[in-house]
């Protein structure tokens, strides 16, 4: 992949949060539709309470128009549109009515958009966290790339990390093409981010030896023989990596292969490159649509303060039905 391509995108959706990361996350959606010729549908979501919360407003008489930001989000939306129109790019704008995540979903389902931009919300809970509910509620459920950008963004990236997870111990009746294909999507959405931002690209890969506790305990097992057992699982996992990477070293600053839990080296080596965002997958548990694989994306989530693009495997089917 040696640019990006024309047909990488069709339909884009920006979500509107009327918070400090909107504008970042704005015009780096104009410039991938100016880039892939894409469409851009700009988004504001105006949330209703629930049925008891305006019933008790009512009782207090309290309008439940003080409660709406329709009339504030048709406007900013409008502008919107049109600053892009101006800048070249087809667009249309949309308000929803109730849960902004909920809602945000079913239109993608609908409308098959190809990628979701967003600023990230911050978290009103006692943890500080970089993202908010509704935010993770995306991450988890929508069926296109999520792209969560966070409110402190830069108004350009330097430096973008993308998270793989190659398989070196697969045999034939093991082999998932899901991990294979989701691997790949990564690394074809970090190159086309760095080529558009005039980044640099690192590529990071975690490993771990979960054998080394057992074969430490075994009387037979001195520490020279269990480091050199380390060392072929660590060469396997190199040699997959590099497997994988092979099409795409033209376009890689560094490659980082990693021993430990994959949230946390991911998680300390995005803050310690100081990333500006993190582009991995997630995976969906056989049987339980819309949640996490060993819940590495949402750890990550949760412990680094850079954008995050999460893309979906193929064949991801998401919870929320469609009315």
């Amino acid at each position: 992949m040696s640019k990006l391509k024309a047909d990488q995108f069709q339909k884009i959706c920006f979500v509107r949060t009327g918070g400090p990361g909107d504008a970042n996350a704005f015009e780096r959606g104009l410039r991938l539709c100016q880039r892939t010729n894409a469409e851009l549908s700009i988004v504001g979501v105006a949330e209703v309470p629930p049925a008891g919360i305006l019933q008790l407003l009512a009782s207090c008489g309290v309008s439940a128009d003080v409660t709406s930001s329709t009339s504030d989000q048709t406007l900013a939306v409008e502008q919107l549109v049109e600053m892009a129109r101006q800048q070249g790019v087809q667009a249309t704008g949309e308000i929803l009515q109730g849960s902004d995540a909920l809602q945000v979903i079913r239109k993608i389902q609908q409308e098959g958009h190809d990628l979701l931009i967003k600023a990230a919300q911050p978290s009103t809970t006692i943890r500080h966290m970089i993202f908010g509910h509704a935010d993770f509620q995306l991450v988890r459920k929508c069926p296109c790339p999520v792209w969560i950008e966070k409110p402190s963004g830069a108004a350009s990236y330097d430096r973008i990390l993308a998270a793989v997870d190659p398989a070196p111990f697969q045999d034939e009746f093991d082999f998932d093409p899901q991990r294979e294909e989701l691997n790949t999507s990564i690394l074809q959405m970090a190159v086309m981010l760095a080529q558009l931002e005039n980044a640099v690209l690192h590529v990071v890969h975690v490993w771990n030896f979960a054998l080394e506790g057992p074969l430490q305990s075994r009387a037979d097992f001195t520490a020279q023989r269990v480091a050199e057992v380390g060392n072929s699982f660590k060469k396997q996992h190199e040699q997959a990596l590099s497997d994988l990477l092979e099409p795409f070293m033209p376009h890689i600053s560094r490659v980082h292969l990693l021993k430990g839990q994959a949230s946390d080296e991911i998680s300390r080596l995005a803050v310690r490159e100081n990333m500006d965002v993190v582009v991995m997958g997630t995976m969906c548990r056989t049987g339980i649509a819309g949640w996490l694989i060993g819940n590495t994306a949402e750890t990550v989530l949760n412990q680094i303060e850079s954008s995050v693009v999460a893309l979906k495997p193929s064949g991801f089917v998401s919870s929320v039905r469609v009315d």
